[in-house]
């Protein structure tokens, strides 16, 4: 009886608390695709004016930056980073591509945008390794888009 009994009161604690559901948990699934950067079926992606403008203006200030004589201290590398970051936010204010050319502009603008960050790095090799990466993409631009 007594087993009966301690089996009774078990259950009578465990079923007599008020059960309360465990809030809902709310996640947001995010899925990024990496794009390889391709041509368009053989052919360069068309570009608008805009963009094509403010590539050779990076371009150009990458250019300059080389030529300096002090180009390889953490200074010229931060004033590099901040033109830079000045000029992708005109990129992305003025872009008015869609589709797929756009997709691509964004594929090909990824590693600079990453790289752009590194330059800041207080690590002088890693951030000469990152400027030296940003001046090959951006010496690619004109054979991906015209």
């Amino acid at each position: 009886m007594k087993p009966i009994a301690t089996l009774l009161l078990l259950s009578l604690f465990t079923f007599s608390c008020t059960h309360r559901p465990e809030p809902e948990l709310h996640r947001e699934v995010v899925y990024t695709v990496k794009t390889d950067l391709t041509l368009n079926l053989g052919e360069r992606w068309e570009a608008d004016k805009a963009t094509n403008q403010n590539m050779y203006m990076m371009q150009r200030l990458m250019h300059l930056h080389l030529l300096q004589p002090d180009v390889n201290t953490p200074e010229a590398n931060q004033v590099l980073s901040k033109t830079l970051q000045g000029e992708l936010k005109n990129v992305f204010a003025t872009c008015t591509m869609h589709g797929p050319a756009h997709d691509m502009l964004h594929a090909y603008l990824t590693p600079i945008v990453e790289d752009v960050r590194l330059l800041e790095a207080k690590e002088l090799k890693g951030a000469l390794a990152a400027r030296d990466r940003i001046s090959t993409q951006l010496k690619a631009y004109n054979q991906y888009f015209k």
